[in-house]
């Protein structure tokens, strides 16, 4: 066994555990950094999703204002996406859409217009045929008139030569003796 005096061994103690105190103390200063890089990257991180996160919320209200402002007929509402990949996808299909609607739309307006002319066309045509109608009834029942006049003025002429004939008759058959 080995025999070592007393101070030499608190000596001893001391220097060990000043060299294990600055080890430690380097340690924990180098593990410290990395604690403390680690927590900023994690937060940076964080604010990170949290900004991809606002700017979603951001983009989902200016498309639903873009939606609340179409409903209301606002032909000129337009959604300008920003951000994220998908978000701009969704923008743009969102666009199209508003595009194939204001399209059909202006089918609809320009395929009523042409229902309208024709029907207006239509409407003169038919009160045309029943004006030509009317105009032919009216000159066959002026001749139908003019036609049971003459047959009334001709049987009044019949008549009044049958009283002539009648009159000749018996004056003819009084002065001749006849009788």
């Amino acid at each position: 066994m080995l025999l070592v005096s007393v101070p030499v061994m608190v000596a001893l103690a001391v220097l060990l555990t000043n060299s294990a105190s600055d080890s430690l103390t380097a340690a924990a200063e180098r593990e410290g950094q990395t604690v403390a890089h680690a927590v900023t990257l994690r937060l940076e991180d964080w604010l990170s999703e949290r900004r991809e996160s606002l700017t979603v919320l951001a983009e989902t209200a200016a498309l639903a204002e873009v939606a609340r402002r179409v409903a209301d007929g606002d032909p000129d509402a337009r959604f300008r996406p920003e951000g994220s990949k998908e978000l701009v996808v969704l923008g743009e299909s969102f666009n199209a859409m508003l595009d194939t609607g204001r399209r059909v739309a202006a089918q609809v307006k320009t395929a009523g217009v042409e229902v309208v002319r024709l029907t207006t066309q239509q409407q003169r045509s038919a009160t045309a045929q029943v004006v030509e109608t009317m105009e032919q009834l009216t000159d066959a029942s002026r001749q139908v008139s003019a036609t049971a006049q003459q047959i009334a003025d001709a049987a009044g002429n019949l008549a009044d030569l049958a009283g002539n004939l009648e009159t000749t008759a018996a004056t003819a058959a009084g002065g001749s003796g006849f009788r």
